[in-house]
């Protein structure tokens, strides 16, 4: 009989058995992550396709028998949806323009002007983000009624706008401060005035930032409910967060879980392709801006 030699692995074959173990584990880790953390916007989506009975029995089937469309056509009948989302669109889109061009005059002061008491303007600036937004509600309500603010639409964006700043702030002020201040410098040299500076040569560079600050901006302002259901009283004047929860008062509509939903999935639709489009921007710039000559 002959002997089998038995040969034992290298070390370079423990360590190539290794990474294929650990990367092995971190996609079955990715994996279940994408799941758990997918499956309820999946549930949301399938629900608002079931007829109410699919959507009450227990255990209810995870797929429609057949896929009724019609529950959109509904949801959007019952409510003036496209109505709400305009007007939510409208916030978003003038809260992003307050925040950004607020934040990055502040934060290029802060970081490239030779201001006295700089750190304690910074922590003035970021006290409000140390409030709890409700405890704000009473004197904001106070002071929008004496400027006859209520029930319009600047009765959301300034106070968005407000809150959203130290955040926001303290976000492009950590970029700046990773920037070369020979950027600056040479364009002072060349006889550039500040405003002339933060726009051609800052702001090139800020898109990483930028496109994070008009991220967050969205997305809270899209989905904020307690200040635009006490601020805003006119029905038509509504943003989608409340116009959604509104819908089970619907006269003469009894709730139904399936319309709900399907509601509920529209008006996630919009945010989904902003988080899209703009983390590619995202991408971009930060490839762009990691490049450096």
């Amino acid at each position: 009989m002959t002997a089998v030699t038995r040969v034992a692995p290298t070390h370079h074959q423990r360590i190539t058995f290794g990474k294929v173990i650990s990367r092995t584990l971190g996609i079955i880790t990715l994996i279940v992550s994408l799941v758990v953390f997918m499956f309820p916007f999946f549930w949301m989506i399938s629900c608002s396709l079931k007829t109410l009975g699919e959507v009450s029995v227990f255990p209810p089937p995870i797929l429609p028998a057949k896929a009724q469309f019609v529950n959109y056509l509904v949801a959007f009948q019952s409510a003036p949806l496209l109505r709400y989302g305009l007007n939510s669109l409208i916030v978003c889109i003038s809260v992003i323009i307050l925040v950004i061009g607020m934040t990055s005059l502040a934060a290029y002061a802060l970081v490239f002007l030779d201001i006295r008491f700089k750190k304690v303007v910074f922590l003035i600036l970021m006290a409000p983000q140390m409030v709890a937004g409700v405890t704000l509600m009473l004197p904001l309500f106070i002071v929008l009624l004496e400027l006859k603010l209520l029930n319009t639409l600047p009765a959301l964006i300034i106070p968005y706008a407000v809150l959203y700043s130290p955040f926001s702030t303290m976000l492009l002020r950590g970029y700046l401060q990773t920037l070369p201040k020979d950027l600056v410098e040479a364009a002072r040299v060349d006889g550039a005035t500040e405003l002339w500076t933060l726009t051609r040569v800052i702001f090139p560079l800020l898109k990483p930032a930028l496109g994070t600050v008009a991220i967050f901006c969205f997305i809270w302002s899209w989905n904020e409910f307690l200040y635009a259901m006490v601020f805003i009283q006119k029905p038509m004047l509504r943003t989608v967060s409340v116009g959604l929860a509104l819908l089970n008062s619907i006269p003469n509509f009894p709730p139904q879980t399936n319309i709900i939903l399907a509601a509920a999935t529209a008006i996630t639709i919009p945010v989904l392709v902003v988080f899209a489009t703009m983390q590619r921007q995202f991408i971009e710039g930060i490839t762009a801006g990691a490049v450096k000559s």
